[in-house]
């Protein structure tokens, strides 16, 4: 572990290291936008954190505490903590070992990772780089002027990711067209090297997938882009060709919640995009009561959007959530310490919330309740 990252003991410190770094790399401070930039005015990305805030803990005294456990079970597969590394793409321009370094990373402790279709390294590669962690894969349907094509290119990402090793498929629901990042356009992020380079693309018959997708103004609004056109049907469509559960990114109402239940949908990713799509979004964790209730315990629940400590970790299992992941967190420890960095910060969410768990009166996560919480009275409550 190099020595800056040493002197990082709270994901403050890696995010404000991440920021300096770049800001002394060539195209530094255009990766950085792109990184931590929200939609709009960046509402939705301040509310994301904010919400977490509000919620305070109630805890209880006296409960022996002396043996705690944070092992929970995605989709069957045993993890030895709930909190996890959300999809992000193109690795390389945080750190030149990219997605290697991150699962490396995630792997020291046996983090789940799930790895971005706009990775920087193909699926196959990630999945034989190490065997120490569960991997899933997150995919989009594209739009081409064949369909056949479109579906064709996420038939291949399918059945690769399955024949790969991966153990579920995260599909991403909230992004029909890309959101307005007006930070992001004052500068060409096509331009940065490595912004293009997407192995999982090199097999892609037709040219207009193989363009480029990551997010330029061009890509907002071209045919070349995300499939506008998707519907619920698209799931019955996945169960043709794989085995491997479903899970839908991007839920936040309880409707659309009861409705991947009703079309077979194995989790629920609650999630705002990072508050990278539309500005004014309900924050996941204010959806996430909601969503509980509609769905009850019929399907797993995952979150992810302004966790930045491992008590936040606890409020989201407390409200419901089966796991948690983090995106931007991952990308500043890759940034400042490469895999010795994503390690660390995944530790440092891990002994935050061993730590709130004790501080709590919980030995293991089916004990955490919304029993827990109290909200801010100065806010409505959605407990």
């Amino acid at each position: 572990m190099g020595p800056v990252t040493k002197k990082l003991t709270c994901l403050k410190d890696y995010e404000e290291a991440a920021r300096e770094i770049l800001s002394r790399r060539p195209h530094g401070p255009l990766i950085w936008q792109y990184y931590s930039q929200g939609a709009g005015d960046q509402r939705s990305l301040k509310e994301n954190e904010d919400a977490f805030k509000r919620l305070q803990f109630l805890p209880r005294i006296l409960v022996d505490v002396s043996k705690r456990d944070q092992r929970t079970t995605l989709q069957g597969q045993l993890v030895p903590s709930p909190i996890g590394i959300a999809p992000s793409s193109v690795h390389k321009m945080a750190h030149p070992m990219g997605e290697l370094a991150t699962v490396k990373g995630a792997a020291k402790h046996g983090h789940c990772l799930v790895l971005s279709t706009y990775a920087n390294t193909s699926l196959e590669d990630i999945a034989s780089s190490s065997i120490d962690c569960l991997k899933w894969f997150q995919l989009y349907i594209m739009n081409d002027a064949n369909s056949n094509i479109a579906r064709g290119f996420a038939s291949d990402l399918i059945k690769r990711a399955e024949a790969a090793g991966y153990k579920a498929l995260v599909l991403t629901v909230d992004l029909p067209v890309l959101g307005n990042r007006r930070v992001e356009r004052e500068g060409d992020i096509d331009n940065v090297p490595l912004a293009n380079d997407l192995p999982n693309f090199a097999k892609v018959k037709s040219p207009t997938l193989s363009a480029s997708l990551i997010g330029s103004e061009e890509s907002a609004s071209s045919p070349t882009g995300l499939n506008p056109s998707v519907t619920w049907d698209i799931i019955s469509w996945m169960k043709t060709i794989t085995r491997l559960p479903i899970i839908l990114k991007g839920i936040l109402h309880p409707e659309d919640a009861k409705l991947a239940v009703k079309h077979g949908a194995s989790g629920i990713w609650i999630s705002n995009h990072g508050g990278r799509q539309l500005d004014s979004l309900l924050a996941p964790i204010d959806a996430l009561p909601g969503i509980k209730e509609a769905v009850k315990d019929d399907i797993e629940l995952y979150l992810d959007g302004g966790v930045r400590s491992g008590s936040d970790v606890v409020k989201a299992i407390a409200l419901g959530a089966r796991a948690v992941f983090v995106g931007r967190p991952a990308l500043w420890g890759l940034i400042c310490g490469g895999e010795d960095g994503v390690a660390n910060v995944l530790k440092i969410l891990r002994d935050e919330m061993d730590t709130a768990m004790a501080l709590l009166g919980y030995t293991s996560l089916e004990e955490i309740t919304k029993d827990c919480l109290f909200r801010n009275p100065m806010f409505k409550s959605n407990l």
